[in-house]
Parts: structure tokens; sequence; C-alpha cells
């Protein structure tokens, strides 16, 4: 079936917030273009593949039946073999269609600034992106406007204190599909290409400022996964605020509250997608199994970073018993870290508790070195918390790369073995 748009996104962006503003804009062009509330404007991978399809096949068949595309611009989309490919066969088609019309490429791809990429302090585009992409207009109004510079994931996270400017962009960025649909009925490439020879528009995917890329080998990927250990706020009892927490805990989990408003599963994929990492990212719901979910993530060749709230460890019990199992199995795969404010008032008065039973819970990985990045670790701040997620996944994928193996703690307090970029553990 035709769509009006297709929803181009990178998967390590994906969250509440892009799904959000994906019903909010299909619900605003449905209304304009007058559709029944049964039809679906949008083609959206997650909710428009059946479950049994053949994904290749029928993400080309969105692509060549929808009318406009809308690619969610940060620095992992245009790292992405496959957004590149959407972005292409688009402009392919564009092209195409000026070249029997005998004008304009027509305005079909109607870009939004998700997560904003700066050099020098303005908005910019990687250098690898072909000069399409370039001559594209991707900002919204000014440039130094609010949405632009904040980009449009952190417009919906704070919706509640910028309705009227949200809700003003996605009504007019509807109309702006409604208008460009009206202007063009733009047909699809005849012959239809396969999805794998189509070129991506984004070139080699290269980081934007002149990154190391981090070498790989055969059954070695740069993709980490991340696991979030914070309680739901309606389980966190007395005691504790729940509005770092809000709304569910897990990755909406703000560990930096009050001082950053920003959750951590957000926060942590777009540190390791910047320049001086170049990670995917993707992320699995903490279960009673956290060494299963280790154990599957390095049999797919992937590093983990498990992100512990201290307040959740010391007031749960079910997490105390998660993270004993898990802390008796030695993983070179998986780094472990605690983030959280030093001035959370709740967190300072009882620090000292707190310590304990983090010492007590994962006492072997507190008998690491510092430098090891098996030690788990305390990051008191955003800063920090860049310059660890550095260190520690560059340690870890050279320990992967020599193959390490995974092995059973003895029994009794035995003293770690694995051996890290820092050395054994003496």
């Amino acid at each position: 079936m035709p769509y009006d748009f297709f929803f181009s996104y990178r998967r390590a962006d994906f969250g509440a917030p892009m799904r959000e503003f994906f019903t909010d804009l299909g619900e605003e062009v449905r209304k304009l273009r007058g559709l029944d509330k049964h039809e679906n404007p949008a083609f959206f991978d997650q909710e428009s593949i059946e479950t049994g399809d053949n994904w290749d096949a029928a993400l080309l068949a969105a692509l060549q039946q929808s009318r406009v595309l809308v690619p969610l611009y940060s620095p992992a989309y245009f790292r992405s073999e496959y957004c590149g490919k959407e972005w292409q066969l688009f402009q392919l088609r564009r092209e195409a269609h000026a070249a029997r019309q005998g004008g304009p490429q027509p305005a079909v791809i109607r870009p939004v600034v998700w997560i904003p990429i700066r050099r020098d302090n303005r908005l910019t585009l990687p250098d690898n992106v072909s000069l399409a992409v370039k001559r594209v207009q991707y900002t919204w109004g000014e440039e130094d406007s609010e949405i632009n510079q904040q980009g449009l994931e952190q417009m919906v996270r704070l919706k509640a204190g910028h309705a009227q400017l949200y809700w003003d962009f996605v009504r007019d960025f509807a109309e702006g599909i409604k208008d460009a649909i009206e202007q063009v009925d733009l047909p699809p490439l005849a012959p239809a290409p396969a999805l794998a020879d189509i070129p991506s528009a984004f070139g080699i995917a290269q980081s934007t400022v002149g990154a190391t890329p981090i070498p790989t080998q055969p059954g070695f990927r740069r993709h980490v996964r991340f696991i979030f250990a914070a309680l739901d706020p309606v389980r966190l009892g007395a005691g504790r605020d729940p509005a770092p927490y809000q709304d569910t805990g897990g990755p909406d989990w703000k560990p930096f509250y009050p001082d950053l408003q920003r959750r951590i599963g957000a926060l942590a994929a777009h540190i390791v997608s910047d320049a001086d990492l170049d990670f995917d990212s993707d992320q699995v719901e903490l279960t009673n199994d956290l060494a299963g979910a280790v154990r599957a993530a390095l049999k797919e060749g992937k590093p983990v970073v498990v992100f512990v709230d201290r307040w959740s460890l010391y007031a749960s019990q079910s997490f105390q018993d998660i993270f004993r199992e898990f802390d008796e199995q030695n993983f070179n795969n998986c780094a472990v870290l605690l983030p959280w404010n030093p001035g959370d008032p709740e967190l300072a008065a009882n620090k000292d508790n707190i310590d304990q039973v983090v010492h007590d819970v994962l006492r072997f990985h507190s008998q690491y070195t510092p430098s090891s990045p098996y030690y788990c670790k305390d990051v008191g701040s955003v800063d920090e918390l860049r310059e660890t997620l550095r260190t520690v996944l560059n340690q870890i994928q050279a320990e992967m790369r020599r193959n390490a193996p995974v092995r059973r703690v003895a029994g009794g307090i035995a003293r770690p073995i694995v051996a890290g970029p820092g050395g054994v553990a003496p």
C-alpha cells in the first residue's frame, strides 16, 4: 500500500520520544489529509512490517511506494548504511522524476534534526555525505531556533514545558508533508532495484571530526549492548524522590538529576555514537538472568555496559540477588558503571550504607584494580561518564580480541583473575 511518508531513523536512536513523535506526526498528517481513523499514513518498520515478512523486500516496497521521506538526522543516522540506502533510493526517485518532467527535483525529502551534529559550535552535516544530501534543507526556521540547537528528541522529552513550540513544529511539518504530496505524485523506480544494489548516500560511514576507528576483525562488532538497573518509581518506597526515575525507571532513570534531567538510555547511546567511539548500541531489559544476557551478548561479539543505580541496589533485595549471582562470573565483555550525582541529598545522606551494600553485592568486581575495565566504577558527572565509556569500551574490545575465556569463579571469596589491559589484578 502507498504511504504518505516513510519514517527513516537509526535504531540506536530509537526510544519513547521517537515513538511519541511518530504517533503525533502521523495523527496530524492523517487529519490534514482527511483520512479515516483506520487509515495509517506512515511507514514505520516496527509497526508496518509483519512477523515473517521478508525484511528487505518489505522495506524496498515501502520505499518505492511512500510519497515523502522523513529522515531523523543524528550522529548515528549518518553512520548507517541502511539509512544511507533509504535516503539514496528517494534521491534516485527524485532525480528520475525531474528528468522526466524537465524541472527541479521535488521537495519530498524532509529531514528532522533529531540529535544535532555540530562543528565549531555550528550545526553541520558529516563530510562523508553526498552533495545531494548537503543540498537538502534540514533545519526548521532559523538555524539558532531551540528545536535546531537542542534537537527534536530533547523537545519531545521536554514537551510539557515546550508544548507550544513542539506542536507548532509538528503542525508545520505535517503541513509540509501534505503540500509535498499534493504537489507531486512521485512514481517508483522502474525497474525496481535490489536494496543491496543501492549505494549509500553517506559514502563510507565515518565520523564528522576525524575519529580514529577501532580496528575490527571477523566476528567482532563495533556495537555495545546496554542494560539499565534502576527501579520503577512505584517500587522505590519511602525515603527516595521518584523524580529521577520517571517514567518507568530502567533507561528512563536520570542519574545526574537534578543537575541534568537527561535519561540514561538516550545519554549513553548519544555518547557512544559520537566521533570518539562511533559505536552502534542497543539495550535489553534487566531480568533475573543478567549473567545469561551478558553471555548471549558475548556469543554475538558484543561488549556490554551495565548501568546500576546505587539507590536501587541498596533498596531492592531482588536487585541484590540478581547482581550477586552475576558477580560470581568473570565476563571479559562486560563493564559495570554506577553513575550518580554526589550532590543528591538522599544519596549523600546514605552514602556509607550504600557503599557497603555495593561492596557486599559486587564484591568480586570491587576487587579489581581501578584501572581495570571490570572494576565497578562510580561515575559522578556526564564528562566522567563520557571518558569512562571511552576507556572501558576500548579496553574490553582489546580483551575480546584476545578471546579471553569466561570462567566461573571458585566458591568462597576469590580474587578476580581476568587480565585486563591494566594488567592482572594483584
